[in-house]
């Protein structure tokens, strides 16, 4: 797994980031928070460079001028330093980790790009389905491929030869010849040639050719047969886990269908399956506009739904490696476009695939999201970071206080009182204000269908004063003076200009509004 992140130098808002203390520390379940434009996307280009151990995506990210850029990531694994340095032209150093990645650039190659599914899609999706033994034998494939290529080459460049002196078509020379090159004796101009010991060699020679041309057809018909039930074999499978995780995250639809193209020209294949939404089956190989009047990928499901069906994919493909318990994961905004029911389903996911991989990392720009990470019972000691926005588009990790980030404004202001009634040194006029702002939030939370929001402390006051002794605001007219005197002292400091601050006097009030609150 990684340990650390070290160092990260002109890679997009990173202009030069040391990691000091704990910053940049990676556990077993490290929460990343990054607002929006912080850098976070960053982060995940270097994760997905080190997944696919290609530079183009952080290349891509280098700062402007790139003339003077001295673009460095220094990272920490459990098996030593890695490294990758743009001034050397390295790669990256000791790279045997075994990495993937769920981001925009994850959807955008394996499910749909805008609002459509495109071959492109579909072929990369059935790479990132194959098993091992399927992709090996596909890359023979690709090996025989070529094979054959080179030897009709080779072929045509004799044949050229050969016609010089026949005249000939090709397919008219050819009909003198069994397969195998035995001369059937049916072609005067032929006989005679064949007396000629060159021109004799060219044509042993040019059916040696189509032996082996048909010799590596006949392989790769037998490897192509092969892959597509490998293919098939693992789809089905796949098929099986996709609607599994649709239906953990709610998804009111699922795939179908599910197998794989016949080869083309280019030795390509793709996965083909359906969509199944209640009675409508949308097969995903259509193109959107061959069949106007009928609905598509691009309307057929939300942007929400479509995030979710990339989501089942991917934890699809984690699910079924068989290398999985040495797998680092990493998600990045894993609820983008998502809606709010998903959340708890989503977090609940990712957890339950962080017992079975060796690392799990979460990047988001809503601390509310990782925050139910951090309040799950079944998490202990995750890392928590922070990419904290500098001046001049910069940015750096930090340790994150995520109690801090994610209580409530009443929680903050509660322990700011209580931390000056305790001595402590807090900004006085900051504790004016807020006790009576404290004061309306405490009782809006204790009496939600008498306080609203648009109403004040003012508001509240005089609704306890008229309530009748069966209202569920009686019982607040013990308190009625004592909540009054606060909220005469606090509200001029709401208003300019304001008025000066008695310490003592300040602390008396801090105090009262804290044993108001606690009745």
């Amino acid at each position: 797994m990684l340990n650390k992140i070290i160092k990260i130098t002109d890679i997009g808002r990173y202009k030069n980031f040391n990691a000091r203390g704990e910053s940049g520390d990676l556990r077993e379940l490290t929460l990343i928070y990054g607002p929006n434009g912080s850098g976070k996307s960053t982060l995940a280009t270097i994760f997905d460079s080190l997944a696919t151990k290609s530079n183009q995506g952080i290349r891509r990210r280098r700062r402007i001028p790139q003339e003077s850029s001295r673009s460095e990531v220094k990272l920490r694994s459990d098996k030593g330093l890695i490294e990758l340095d743009f001034r050397s032209g390295t790669g990256w150093t000791q790279n045997d980790l075994n990495i993937a990645v769920f981001d925009s650039k994850f959807v955008n190659k394996n499910v749909y790009s805008g609002d459509s599914v495109f071959k492109t899609q579909r072929e990369s999706l059935l790479t990132l389905f194959l098993n091992e033994e399927g992709y090996t034998l596909l890359n023979d494939a690709k090996g025989v491929n070529k094979s054959i290529d080179k030897v009709n080459l080779l072929q045509e460049l004799l044949f050229e030869k050969i016609k010089k002196v026949t005249d000939m078509p090709k397919a008219l020379f050819c009909k003198s010849f069994k397969r195998d090159g035995e001369y059937l004796n049916n072609n005067a101009t032929i006989t005679e040639l064949l007396k000629d010991a060159v021109f004799k060699s060219q044509c042993v020679e040019f059916f040696e050719f189509e032996q082996q041309r048909v010799s590596l057809v006949r392989e790769i018909r037998a490897l192509k047969k092969r892959i597509i039930d490998i293919a098939v074999a693992e789809l089905i499978k796949h098929q099986s886990v996709i609607n599994k995780y649709l239906k953990k995250l709610s998804a009111n639809f699922s795939i179908t269908d599910i197998g794989v193209s016949t080869f083309d020209s280019n030795l390509t294949q793709s996965v083909k399956y359906s969509i199944q939404l209640g009675d409508y089956k949308h097969d995903v190989c259509i193109a959107n506009g061959s069949k106007p009047n009928r609905p598509h990928f691009e309307t057929l499901l939300s942007d929400a739904e479509k995030r979710t069906l990339s989501f089942a994919f991917f934890m699809s493909k984690i699910e079924l490696n068989p290398r999985k318990q040495d797998m680092i994961v990493v998600f990045d905004d894993p609820m983008s476009s998502f809606d709010s029911a998903r959340k708890m389903a989503t977090k609940q996911t990712i957890l339950s695939v962080s017992e079975e991989v060796a690392q799990v990392i979460v990047l988001s720009h809503e601390p509310e999201f990782l925050a139910l990470f951090w309040k799950d019972s079944k998490v202990k000691n995750p890392s928590l970071i922070k990419i904290n926005k500098l001046g001049g588009l910069m940015s750096e990790l930090d340790v994150w206080d995520i109690e801090t980030e994610v209580e409530s404004q009443y929680v903050t202001n509660y322990k700011m009182l209580q931390s000056f009634v305790d001595g402590n040194q807090v900004c006085e006029r900051t504790v004016a204000v807020a006790l009576r702002t404290t004061l309306e939030e405490h009782y809006r939370l204790r009496f939600p269908l008498d306080f609203t929001q648009k109403e004040w402390m003012g508001d509240f006051l005089g609704k306890i004063r008229n309530a009748a002794d069966c209202d569920s605001l009686a019982a607040m007219k013990e308190h009625l003076d004592e909540l009054s005197m606060i909220n005469e002292y606090s509200s001029p400091f709401h208003h300019a200009p304001q008025p000066e601050i008695d310490i003592d006097e300040l602390f008396s009030f801090a105090k009262r509004t804290l044993e108001v609150m606690r009745k």
